[in-house]
């Protein structure tokens, strides 16, 4: 698999990411499989087999934006949350 890709095997990426879901601080490796489950799960659902990773993960968001819109969101607002969550984790995983 070349990197930033998100295919390869889906099984093995999801058992990896279950067995990490009852960690009580799971790692930035762990959350970027959380994240690559999440994909391998979307692009199929959209028809986005093929497309680079960044345009998936570009749908992706635009999707969740058109569901924080109907649900009358601030994604914006949710949108800086999660980046001071990431900033958070990778400030934090990189002083262990």
């Amino acid at each position: 698999m070349r990197k930033g890709e998100v295919g390869g095997d889906s099984v093995e990426t999801e058992a990896r990411a279950r067995e990490a879901e009852e960690w009580q601080s799971p790692t930035n490796e762990v959350r970027a499989l959380w994240g690559q489950v999440t994909l391998q799960y979307y692009v199929p659902l959209v028809g986005d087999q093929g497309e680079p990773t960044d345009w998936q993960m570009v749908d992706l968001l635009a999707d969740l934006m058109h569901f924080g819109r109907r649900e009358k969101l601030d994604f914006d607002n949710i949108l800086d949350r999660a980046r001071r969550h990431f900033d958070t984790e990778v400030r934090e995983e990189g002083q262990k």
